[in-house]
């Protein structure tokens, strides 16, 4: 992800700059997408709502990525993003997303790379639902580490919501770990203190098995936009 980072940052000059409030809707989900975004201060989750009506956060946006990218295609948001602090963000059209990719062949580049990296994201979730959810709140806080910063917003519901196991399963093994000086929780963020413990606490043999012909056909979808 650190590869994608920033990447846009060139092209925002095309896009159409808005700040959002701390807990506002940039898009719902199955809402018709006209465009994509860019995120360029603050941070957004992307949740779901299954069939059963339970809402599940399958990743977090940070600073200097893309999303919403179906929206491209005139198809609904395959999630919600919702802002969890003040945000800045460029919304970009579809016709605009042309007008760039005819002028910069790079920027087609650039948005395949997101949408594989969404792919992966996703498979990734996926590939971890046989897991204990000692090993997945493990993995996933490693995860979240990486991309949000060693400060990661918390908040129980929500992180239970994310890893898809209960709030009373996240509380009892978040307070084993503070015991053991894993980790520390500080006005509503969640600080790990000891990363190899941790990284150990999330091994598995999962493998991440991505379906290469799916993101080969997304890359000819875009590389003909």
């Amino acid at each position: 992800m650190k590869q994608l980072r920033f990447t846009w940052e060139p092209y925002l000059s095309y896009g159409n700059k808005m700040n959002i409030n701390k807990g506002d809707f940039i898009y719902r989900q199955q809402e018709k997408g006209k465009g994509f975004y860019y995120l360029d201060k603050g941070l957004i989750s992307n949740s779901i709502i299954s069939p059963e009506g339970i809402e599940h956060t399958i990743n977090y946006i940070t600073e200097g990525m893309l999303f919403g990218e179906p929206g491209i295609y005139n198809q609904p948001y395959l999630a919600s993003a919702i802002t969890l602090k003040p945000s800045t963000v460029y919304y970009f059209s579809n016709t605009k997303f042309d007008e760039l990719c005819r002028k910069f062949p790079s920027a087609k580049l650039i948005f395949t790379h997101s949408l594989i990296f969404k792919l992966r994201t996703m498979a990734e979730i996926i590939a971890f639902m046989g897991c204990t959810a000692e090993q997945k709140i493990a993995h996933f806080t490693i995860k979240l580490d990486r991309e949000v910063g060693r400060l990661i917003p918390f908040n129980q519901t929500k992180f239970a919501k994310y890893l898809g196991i209960s709030r009373k399963s996240v509380n009892k093994i978040l307070n084993n770990w503070k015991k053991e000086g894993i980790i520390s929780i500080i006005n509503n963020e969640l600080i790990i203190e000891d990363a190899e413990r941790l990284r150990e606490l999330g091994e598995t043999n999962t493998e991440l098995n991505v379906n290469i012909d799916y993101l080969l056909s997304v890359q000819d979808i875009t590389n003909s936009s």
